[in-house]
């Protein structure tokens, strides 16, 4: 038995007393905040870690950082995840996206969200769900004389405010009878319904999402994007996630930090007088007519009915289809507002 100084949102500094157990820490009301807190700040720690050895390799992809952050810092924040796993956990999902965004490059206002879209990994929530399913199977596999499987079947017997109540929701969202069963549960074939709960829950969150109104013309789906796999350098990988997620610095972006209406969120660098949105970046400004012609043309060259599509759907065609040169009109066409905008203060 311990005791943390611990605060706790608003809350002062105050002892707390807990109880440690095989690395998984409880205070008095037998709530687990301290045990996520101190397994978000050591998986940081191991995060930034890999991050400092990451910096200096040469010609390493995503892969390679995926099988770095799976291997170094995931394990640490999951510890014990199949005893806790049934509480939000928001220090530890804040390390998750941590990661991501460092790869990204982007800063830390890009939409969770968007990030889980594009980067395709398992939501941390959903990974912990996995961890309870499985403690749940090796519980009722075990041998009915372990001291364990008798708390379990006390825990079971009780199911209120408890392990074995939060794991019985968890099997009726998922629509199968293992708890009333008490029989272990296939991963292979839950898996793909915790995916689909998690897609669902993405698709209704992302389409209420304002920062995310353009994202969602091009992305329906979870996935890894080629262009987070594709080896390209930081700054054009940062700027075109940053297009895609709606956070570069675009007077639709950068005006709602003054709150102005969006319809007063003009382009500054033509006489359109059309909000500069991303739409607009990338098929209409005159700005950048000289680099957007080989863009258009190499679309037409594609699809003969690209020239007779609005402009909505060129972008969203050229999201979908042309990414890789989506992202080098983008690298270009910032560098010329950049200097444009330099000149002219």
């Amino acid at each position: 038995m311990t005791e943390y100084d611990f605060a706790y949102g608003d809350c002062t500094l105050e002892k707390v007393t807990s109880y440690k157990y095989l690395g998984i820490i409880m205070d008095d009301n037998l709530k687990f905040d301290i045990c996520t807190k101190t397994l978000a700040d050591s998986g940081g720690r191991a995060l930034g870690a890999i991050i400092s050895k990451f910096k200096s390799l040469k010609n390493v992809g995503f892969k390679t950082f995926e099988n770095m952050y799976n291997s170094g810092v995931k394990p640490v924040l999951e510890y014990g995840s199949g005893v806790w796993g049934h509480i939000s956990g928001s220090c530890i999902d804040n390390v998750h996206y941590r990661a991501i965004r460092y790869y990204l490059g982007v800063h830390k206002f890009s939409p969770n969200l968007a990030l889980t879209g594009d980067v395709g990994w398992i939501s941390p929530k959903l990974s912990r769900c996995i961890c309870r399913i499985r403690l749940w199977n090796r519980l009722v596999n075990m041998g009915e004389n372990r001291l364990t499987r008798k708390i379990f079947e006390w825990d079971y017997q009780i199911c209120k405010q408890n392990w074995c109540k939060e794991m019985k929701c968890l099997f009726n969202e998922l629509g199968i009878d293992a708890f009333e069963e008490k029989s272990a549960c296939d991963l292979e074939t839950i898996n793909p319904k915790l995916e689909c709960i998690m897609l669902e829950k993405w698709k209704s969150q992302v389409i209420v999402k304002p920062k995310l109104r353009t994202y969602v013309t091009f992305k329906d789906n979870i996935n890894t994007e080629p262009y987070v796999k594709f080896l390209m350098s930081k700054r054009a990988r940062s700027l075109f996630t940053q297009f895609r997620h709606g956070i570069l610095p675009l007077k639709i972006e950068t005006g709602r930090f003054r709150n102005l209406p969006v319809a007063q969120r003009i382009c500054e660098l033509c006489q359109m007088d059309i909000v500069e949105d991303e739409v607009h970046f990338l098929c209409t400004c005159p700005l950048y007519v000289n680099i957007r012609y080989s863009l258009f043309k190499k679309a037409a060259d594609f699809d003969k009915d690209f020239v007779n599509l609005d402009v909505e759907r060129k972008f969203v065609f050229l999201m979908r289809n042309f990414w890789k040169d989506v992202s080098n009109f983008v690298v270009t066409a910032w560098g010329i507002r950049q200097n444009v905008l330099y000149r002219r203060n």
